[in-house]
Protein backbone atom coordinates (compact mmCIF):
# COMPACT_ATOMS: atom_id res chain seq x y z
CA UNK A 1 0.00 0.00 0.00
CA UNK A 2 2.32 2.42 0.91
CA UNK A 3 4.66 1.62 -2.19
CA UNK A 4 1.20 2.21 -4.18
CA UNK A 5 0.68 5.88 -2.40
CA UNK A 6 4.18 6.78 -3.45
CA UNK A 7 3.79 5.85 -7.44
CA UNK A 8 1.00 7.92 -6.86
CA UNK A 9 2.12 10.96 -5.68
CA UNK A 10 5.29 10.64 -8.46
CA UNK A 11 2.88 10.54 -11.20
CA UNK A 12 1.02 13.15 -9.87
CA UNK A 13 4.32 15.26 -9.25
CA UNK A 14 5.28 14.18 -12.73
CA UNK A 15 1.74 15.56 -14.30
CA UNK A 16 1.97 19.09 -12.08
CA UNK A 17 5.68 19.15 -13.74
CA UNK A 18 4.67 19.03 -17.61
CA UNK A 19 4.42 22.12 -19.13
CA UNK A 20 1.49 23.26 -20.76
CA UNK A 21 0.08 22.22 -24.22
CA UNK A 22 -1.62 23.91 -26.57
CA UNK A 23 -3.65 21.04 -28.03
CA UNK A 24 -5.86 21.66 -31.13
CA UNK A 25 -7.19 18.33 -33.27
CA UNK A 26 -8.02 20.44 -36.41
CA UNK A 27 -5.73 22.96 -36.67
CA UNK A 28 -1.61 23.57 -36.77
CA UNK A 29 -0.26 24.55 -33.68
CA UNK A 30 3.32 25.76 -33.12
CA UNK A 31 4.72 26.92 -30.03
CA UNK A 32 8.35 28.20 -28.37
CA UNK A 33 8.78 29.39 -24.85
CA UNK A 34 12.09 30.46 -23.61
CA UNK A 35 13.31 31.44 -19.97
CA UNK A 36 14.70 34.79 -20.92
CA UNK A 37 17.40 35.27 -18.49
CA UNK A 38 19.05 31.51 -18.88
CA UNK A 39 17.62 30.50 -22.17
CA UNK A 40 16.47 27.48 -20.89
CA UNK A 41 13.55 26.04 -23.37
CA UNK A 42 10.24 25.48 -21.59
CA UNK A 43 8.42 24.20 -23.38
CA UNK A 44 8.25 23.28 -27.35
CA UNK A 45 5.80 21.92 -29.76
CA UNK A 46 6.75 22.36 -33.47
CA UNK A 47 8.97 24.88 -32.97
CA UNK A 48 11.26 24.41 -36.23
CA UNK A 49 7.64 23.62 -38.14
CA UNK A 50 6.57 26.78 -40.68
CA UNK A 51 4.25 28.63 -40.66
CA UNK A 52 2.05 31.88 -42.70
CA UNK A 53 3.61 34.38 -39.49
CA UNK A 54 1.20 37.49 -41.25
CA UNK A 55 1.88 40.38 -39.06
CA UNK A 56 4.54 38.83 -36.88
CA UNK A 57 6.83 39.84 -39.92
CA UNK A 58 6.87 43.36 -38.89
CA UNK A 59 9.19 42.17 -35.81
CA UNK A 60 12.04 41.06 -38.42
CA UNK A 61 11.37 44.11 -40.83
CA UNK A 62 11.80 46.05 -37.08
CA UNK A 63 14.79 44.79 -36.85
CA UNK A 64 16.12 45.44 -40.21
CA UNK A 65 14.82 48.61 -39.87
CA UNK A 66 16.91 49.20 -37.21
CA UNK A 67 20.02 48.31 -38.41
CA UNK A 68 19.60 49.97 -41.58
CA UNK A 69 18.09 52.97 -41.46
CA UNK A 70 19.34 55.95 -39.12
CA UNK A 71 17.96 57.61 -36.54
CA UNK A 72 16.47 60.26 -38.62
CA UNK A 73 15.08 59.23 -41.65
CA UNK A 74 16.19 60.16 -45.15
CA UNK A 75 13.17 62.05 -46.53
CA UNK A 76 14.52 62.84 -50.24
CA UNK A 77 17.51 62.85 -52.20
CA UNK A 78 18.13 66.23 -53.75
CA UNK A 79 20.00 68.05 -56.15
CA UNK A 80 20.30 71.65 -57.70
CA UNK A 81 21.50 72.42 -61.11
CA UNK A 82 20.93 75.87 -62.54
CA UNK A 83 17.19 76.85 -61.88
CA UNK A 84 16.17 73.32 -61.39
CA UNK A 85 15.48 71.08 -58.17
CA UNK A 86 16.05 67.85 -58.98
CA UNK A 87 14.65 65.22 -56.27
CA UNK A 88 14.08 61.40 -55.76
CA UNK A 89 11.78 59.86 -53.06
CA UNK A 90 13.82 57.73 -50.61
CA UNK A 91 10.97 55.92 -49.63
CA UNK A 92 9.55 57.54 -46.61
CA UNK A 93 5.93 56.79 -45.87
CA UNK A 94 4.98 60.29 -43.85
CA UNK A 95 4.53 62.78 -46.35
CA UNK A 96 1.56 64.42 -46.11
CA UNK A 97 0.66 62.48 -43.83
CA UNK A 98 -1.70 63.38 -41.38
CA UNK A 99 -0.01 63.05 -37.73
CA UNK A 100 3.26 63.34 -39.00
CA UNK A 101 5.83 66.26 -39.30
CA UNK A 102 6.68 67.24 -42.86
CA UNK A 103 10.49 68.13 -42.91
CA UNK A 104 9.91 67.01 -46.85
CA UNK A 105 7.34 69.34 -47.32
CA UNK A 106 8.63 72.62 -45.86
CA UNK A 107 11.87 71.68 -47.54
CA UNK A 108 10.26 71.65 -51.41
CA UNK A 109 7.56 74.61 -50.28
CA UNK A 110 10.52 76.72 -49.41
CA UNK A 111 12.65 75.86 -52.56
CA UNK A 112 13.79 78.85 -54.56
CA UNK A 113 14.01 76.91 -57.26
CA UNK A 114 12.27 77.44 -60.79
CA UNK A 115 11.19 73.76 -61.33
CA UNK A 116 11.06 71.17 -59.35
CA UNK A 117 12.09 67.84 -61.39
CA UNK A 118 10.79 64.15 -59.39
CA UNK A 119 12.24 61.01 -60.46
CA UNK A 120 11.12 57.89 -59.45
CA UNK A 121 13.88 56.29 -61.55
CA UNK A 122 15.25 54.60 -58.61
CA UNK A 123 12.54 52.59 -57.56
CA UNK A 124 12.94 49.50 -58.16
CA UNK A 125 10.43 47.47 -56.88
CA UNK A 126 6.62 46.47 -57.85
CA UNK A 127 4.03 48.20 -56.59
CA UNK A 128 2.53 45.54 -54.63
CA UNK A 129 4.31 42.54 -52.97
CA UNK A 130 4.85 39.20 -54.18
CA UNK A 131 1.76 37.06 -52.77
CA UNK A 132 -0.97 39.65 -52.03
CA UNK A 133 -4.33 39.36 -52.73
CA UNK A 134 -5.17 40.58 -55.84
CA UNK A 135 -8.63 41.37 -54.83
CA UNK A 136 -7.60 43.18 -51.96
CA UNK A 137 -6.57 46.36 -54.29
CA UNK A 138 -9.73 48.63 -52.41
CA UNK A 139 -8.58 47.91 -48.93
CA UNK A 140 -6.99 50.52 -46.81
CA UNK A 141 -4.04 47.91 -45.47
CA UNK A 142 -2.92 47.56 -48.99
CA UNK A 143 -1.41 50.66 -50.51
CA UNK A 144 0.55 50.63 -53.37
CA UNK A 145 4.43 51.14 -53.01
CA UNK A 146 6.06 53.41 -54.01
CA UNK A 147 9.37 55.84 -53.90
CA UNK A 148 7.65 58.98 -52.67
CA UNK A 149 4.29 58.36 -51.04
CA UNK A 150 2.23 61.20 -50.64
CA UNK A 151 -0.95 60.89 -48.39
CA UNK A 152 -0.41 57.22 -47.89
CA UNK A 153 -1.18 56.61 -51.17
CA UNK A 154 -4.51 56.53 -49.97
CA UNK A 155 -7.74 58.42 -51.09
CA UNK A 156 -9.64 59.97 -47.93
CA UNK A 157 -13.26 60.23 -47.69
CA UNK A 158 -14.42 62.03 -44.63
CA UNK A 159 -18.12 63.29 -44.46
CA UNK A 160 -17.99 64.13 -48.35
CA UNK A 161 -14.10 66.20 -47.77
CA UNK A 162 -11.81 64.22 -50.36
CA UNK A 163 -8.57 64.26 -49.80
CA UNK A 164 -6.01 64.59 -51.72
CA UNK A 165 -8.38 67.46 -53.58
CA UNK A 166 -7.26 66.08 -57.04
CA UNK A 167 -9.21 63.32 -57.22
CA UNK A 168 -12.46 65.29 -56.68
CA UNK A 169 -13.77 64.68 -59.64
CA UNK A 170 -12.75 61.01 -60.23
CA UNK A 171 -15.43 60.20 -57.34
CA UNK A 172 -19.17 59.94 -58.24
CA UNK A 173 -21.75 59.23 -55.82
CA UNK A 174 -24.08 56.39 -55.64
CA UNK A 175 -27.21 56.09 -53.62
CA UNK A 176 -27.13 52.33 -53.25
CA UNK A 177 -23.66 51.57 -54.02
CA UNK A 178 -22.87 47.99 -52.64
CA UNK A 179 -19.50 49.07 -51.06
CA UNK A 180 -19.18 51.92 -48.80
CA UNK A 181 -16.27 52.99 -50.91
CA UNK A 182 -14.79 50.94 -54.32
CA UNK A 183 -12.42 51.94 -57.28
CA UNK A 184 -12.64 50.29 -60.51
CA UNK A 185 -9.66 47.94 -60.96
CA UNK A 186 -7.30 49.51 -63.43
CA UNK A 187 -8.20 53.13 -62.93
CA UNK A 188 -8.49 55.91 -60.35
CA UNK A 189 -12.05 55.59 -60.66
CA UNK A 190 -13.71 55.90 -57.71
CA UNK A 191 -17.44 55.44 -56.15
CA UNK A 192 -18.63 56.31 -53.09
CA UNK A 193 -22.17 55.22 -51.43
CA UNK A 194 -24.28 58.90 -50.32
CA UNK A 195 -25.19 57.30 -47.10
CA UNK A 196 -21.56 56.74 -45.01
CA UNK A 197 -20.39 58.73 -42.67
CA UNK A 198 -17.44 59.05 -40.94
CA UNK A 199 -13.94 58.52 -42.55
CA UNK A 200 -13.27 55.62 -45.20
CA UNK A 201 -9.77 55.61 -47.36
CA UNK A 202 -8.64 53.45 -50.21
CA UNK A 203 -5.50 52.97 -52.06
CA UNK A 204 -5.14 54.91 -55.64
CA UNK A 205 -2.96 53.39 -58.26
CA UNK A 206 0.34 55.39 -58.19
CA UNK A 207 2.87 56.26 -60.59
CA UNK A 208 5.79 58.90 -60.97
CA UNK A 209 3.74 60.99 -63.09
CA UNK A 210 0.59 61.40 -60.22
CA UNK A 211 3.23 62.01 -57.35
CA UNK A 212 4.82 65.03 -59.63
CA UNK A 213 0.93 66.05 -60.00
CA UNK A 214 0.28 65.58 -56.49
CA UNK A 215 2.90 67.48 -55.86
CA UNK A 216 2.17 70.23 -58.19
CA UNK A 217 -1.21 70.82 -56.66
CA UNK A 218 0.01 70.70 -53.49
CA UNK A 219 2.56 73.60 -53.77
CA UNK A 220 0.80 74.93 -56.07
CA UNK A 221 3.77 75.42 -58.42
CA UNK A 222 5.10 73.58 -61.29
CA UNK A 223 6.80 69.94 -60.82
CA UNK A 224 8.29 68.03 -63.81
CA UNK A 225 8.37 64.16 -63.91
CA UNK A 226 11.42 62.85 -65.63
CA UNK A 227 13.04 59.22 -64.71
CA UNK A 228 15.79 60.42 -64.34
CA UNK A 229 18.71 57.82 -62.77
CA UNK A 230 20.27 59.19 -59.21
CA UNK A 231 23.83 60.46 -59.32
CA UNK A 232 25.80 59.53 -56.17
CA UNK A 233 26.67 63.44 -55.55
CA UNK A 234 22.97 63.79 -54.51
CA UNK A 235 22.37 65.63 -50.91
CA UNK A 236 19.60 63.85 -48.25
CA UNK A 237 17.59 65.78 -46.57
CA UNK A 238 16.88 64.61 -43.46
CA UNK A 239 13.02 63.57 -42.41
CA UNK A 240 11.32 62.57 -39.07
CA UNK A 241 12.95 60.26 -36.03
CA UNK A 242 12.63 56.91 -37.45
CA UNK A 243 10.72 55.63 -33.90
CA UNK A 244 7.78 58.22 -35.38
CA UNK A 245 7.20 55.16 -37.84
CA UNK A 246 8.28 52.48 -36.11
CA UNK A 247 6.18 52.94 -33.16
CA UNK A 248 2.80 53.10 -34.96
CA UNK A 249 3.75 50.33 -37.78
CA UNK A 250 3.89 47.65 -34.38
CA UNK A 251 1.35 49.26 -32.33
CA UNK A 252 -1.56 49.58 -35.02
CA UNK A 253 0.41 46.69 -37.23
CA UNK A 254 0.57 49.49 -40.17
CA UNK A 255 1.66 47.40 -43.67
CA UNK A 256 1.88 50.29 -45.21
CA UNK A 257 5.16 52.10 -42.93
CA UNK A 258 6.30 48.56 -42.58
CA UNK A 259 7.10 48.20 -46.75
CA UNK A 260 8.06 51.54 -47.19
CA UNK A 261 10.77 51.26 -43.93
CA UNK A 262 11.82 48.34 -45.52
CA UNK A 263 12.36 50.36 -48.93
CA UNK A 264 14.13 53.10 -46.96
CA UNK A 265 16.75 50.37 -45.87
CA UNK A 266 17.29 48.73 -49.05
CA UNK A 267 18.48 52.67 -49.94
CA UNK A 268 20.82 52.44 -47.15
CA UNK A 269 22.89 49.64 -48.53
CA UNK A 270 22.51 50.90 -52.68
CA UNK A 271 20.87 52.91 -54.78
CA UNK A 272 17.85 50.91 -55.49
CA UNK A 273 14.69 50.78 -53.50
CA UNK A 274 13.88 47.52 -53.42
CA UNK A 275 13.06 45.79 -50.36
CA UNK A 276 14.72 42.22 -51.16
CA UNK A 277 17.94 44.22 -51.55
CA UNK A 278 17.48 45.18 -47.75
CA UNK A 279 15.67 41.41 -46.67
CA UNK A 280 18.87 39.44 -48.47
CA UNK A 281 21.05 41.50 -46.51
CA UNK A 282 19.46 41.25 -43.27
CA UNK A 283 19.42 37.22 -43.47
CA UNK A 284 23.01 37.09 -44.55
CA UNK A 285 24.67 39.22 -42.18
CA UNK A 286 22.92 40.28 -38.72
CA UNK A 287 20.43 37.78 -38.58
CA UNK A 288 22.14 34.89 -40.05
CA UNK A 289 22.07 32.84 -36.85
CA UNK A 290 17.67 32.65 -37.35
CA UNK A 291 17.39 28.95 -36.27
CA UNK A 292 15.07 27.93 -39.64
CA UNK A 293 16.00 30.40 -42.93
CA UNK A 294 12.66 31.69 -43.53
CA UNK A 295 11.15 32.32 -46.70
CA UNK A 296 10.16 36.31 -46.46
CA UNK A 297 8.63 37.81 -48.91
CA UNK A 298 7.40 41.67 -48.18
CA UNK A 299 7.84 43.77 -44.93
CA UNK A 300 4.33 43.73 -43.82
CA UNK A 301 3.42 39.86 -43.87
CA UNK A 302 0.43 40.71 -46.16
CA UNK A 303 1.91 37.56 -48.16
CA UNK A 304 0.89 33.99 -47.53
CA UNK A 305 4.11 33.19 -49.58
CA UNK A 306 5.92 34.12 -45.99
CA UNK A 307 6.75 31.32 -43.63
CA UNK A 308 8.89 31.64 -40.56
CA UNK A 309 8.97 28.94 -37.91
CA UNK A 310 8.47 29.66 -33.47
CA UNK A 311 12.18 29.71 -33.34
CA UNK A 312 12.24 32.06 -36.14
CA UNK A 313 10.27 34.47 -33.84
CA UNK A 314 11.68 34.12 -30.67
CA UNK A 315 15.18 34.66 -32.11
CA UNK A 316 13.76 37.56 -33.41
CA UNK A 317 12.34 38.43 -29.86
CA UNK A 318 15.55 38.01 -28.28
CA UNK A 319 17.35 39.80 -30.32
CA UNK A 320 15.45 42.70 -30.54
CA UNK A 321 15.89 43.03 -26.29
CA UNK A 322 19.30 42.49 -26.63
CA UNK A 323 19.83 45.60 -29.12
CA UNK A 324 17.15 47.23 -27.57
CA UNK A 325 16.83 45.73 -24.30
CA UNK A 326 15.03 49.80 -23.37
CA UNK A 327 12.83 50.33 -25.73
CA UNK A 328 11.90 46.92 -27.04
CA UNK A 329 8.62 47.57 -24.50
CA UNK A 330 8.42 50.92 -26.77
CA UNK A 331 8.12 49.11 -29.80
CA UNK A 332 5.80 45.99 -28.50
CA UNK A 333 2.30 47.02 -28.05
CA UNK A 334 1.41 46.21 -24.06
CA UNK A 335 -1.51 44.43 -23.55
CA UNK A 336 -4.45 46.18 -21.73
CA UNK A 337 -1.98 48.73 -21.41
CA UNK A 338 -1.07 50.91 -24.89
CA UNK A 339 -3.30 51.26 -27.63
CA UNK A 340 -2.49 48.45 -30.56
CA UNK A 341 -2.97 44.97 -31.54
CA UNK A 342 -2.97 43.37 -27.69
CA UNK A 343 -4.88 46.03 -25.94
CA UNK A 344 -7.55 43.48 -24.70
CA UNK A 345 -5.33 40.37 -24.45
CA UNK A 346 -5.27 39.38 -20.31
CA UNK A 347 -7.22 42.40 -19.28
CA UNK A 348 -6.97 40.77 -15.79
CA UNK A 349 -2.93 41.02 -16.09
CA UNK A 350 -2.18 44.25 -17.43
CA UNK A 351 1.03 44.60 -19.02
CA UNK A 352 2.17 41.35 -18.66
CA UNK A 353 2.53 41.04 -21.95
CA UNK A 354 4.28 42.85 -25.14
CA UNK A 355 4.15 41.25 -28.44
CA UNK A 356 3.11 41.61 -31.92
CA UNK A 357 0.01 39.82 -32.90
CA UNK A 358 -0.22 38.85 -36.86
CA UNK A 359 -3.64 37.59 -37.90
CA UNK A 360 -5.70 37.01 -41.57
CA UNK A 361 -8.22 34.84 -42.45
CA UNK A 362 -7.20 30.83 -40.71
CA UNK A 363 -3.95 32.51 -39.04
CA UNK A 364 -3.56 34.08 -35.70
CA UNK A 365 0.24 34.29 -34.13
CA UNK A 366 1.44 35.92 -31.14
CA UNK A 367 5.01 36.77 -30.33
CA UNK A 368 6.42 38.70 -27.56
CA UNK A 369 7.44 38.99 -24.11
CA UNK A 370 5.50 37.05 -21.03
CA UNK A 371 6.24 38.40 -17.37
CA UNK A 372 4.45 35.37 -15.49
CA UNK A 373 3.10 35.64 -12.58
CA UNK A 374 6.78 34.93 -10.48
CA UNK A 375 7.77 37.98 -12.31
CA UNK A 376 10.09 35.33 -14.47
CA UNK A 377 10.35 36.72 -18.30
CA UNK A 378 9.59 34.44 -20.73
CA UNK A 379 10.06 34.92 -24.60
CA UNK A 380 7.35 33.16 -26.00
CA UNK A 381 5.77 32.42 -29.54
CA UNK A 382 2.38 30.83 -30.79
CA UNK A 383 1.52 30.21 -34.01
CA UNK A 384 -1.76 28.82 -35.58
CA UNK A 385 -2.39 28.41 -38.52
CA UNK A 386 -4.77 26.12 -41.12
CA UNK A 387 -7.91 26.69 -39.24
CA UNK A 388 -11.76 27.17 -40.30
CA UNK A 389 -13.25 29.12 -37.13
CA UNK A 390 -13.06 32.64 -36.73
CA UNK A 391 -9.61 34.56 -35.76
CA UNK A 392 -11.19 36.07 -32.65
CA UNK A 393 -12.33 31.94 -31.07
CA UNK A 394 -8.17 30.94 -32.15
CA UNK A 395 -7.68 34.53 -30.12
CA UNK A 396 -9.21 33.48 -27.47
CA UNK A 397 -7.91 30.20 -26.86
CA UNK A 398 -4.55 31.77 -27.48
CA UNK A 399 -5.31 34.12 -24.80
CA UNK A 400 -6.25 31.23 -22.26
CA UNK A 401 -2.85 29.04 -22.87
CA UNK A 402 -1.02 32.06 -22.53
CA UNK A 403 -3.01 32.90 -19.27
CA UNK A 404 -2.19 28.85 -18.41
CA UNK A 405 1.58 30.05 -18.70
CA UNK A 406 1.39 33.24 -17.37
CA UNK A 407 0.05 31.22 -14.14
CA UNK A 408 2.72 28.24 -14.09
CA UNK A 409 6.12 29.98 -14.62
Amino acid sequence: MKNLLGLLCLLLMASCAKPPMFTEPQHHVGVLVVDAASGDTLIQQNAHRYFVPASTTKLITLITSLHLIPEQMPGLAYKEVGDSLFIWGLGSPSVLLKDFPQPEYAFLKNATAKTIVFSDANFAAKNRGQGWMWDDFTEDYQAELSSLPLYGNLLTVSDFAITPDYFRPHVSYQIESPMAISRAEGSNEFTFRTSETGTRQIPFITSGELTATLLSEELRREVVYKAIPMPNDVQVLAGVNRDELMIPMMHHSDNMLAEQLLLTASGGISNKLDGSIARNFALSEFLKDIPDKPRWVDGSGLSRYNLFTPADLVYEITYLHQIEPQKTFDYLPKNSVSTGTVFRFMAEHPGVIAAKSGSMSGVYNLTGILTAKSGRQLYFAVMNNNFTESVSAVRQKTEAYLTRIWEKY
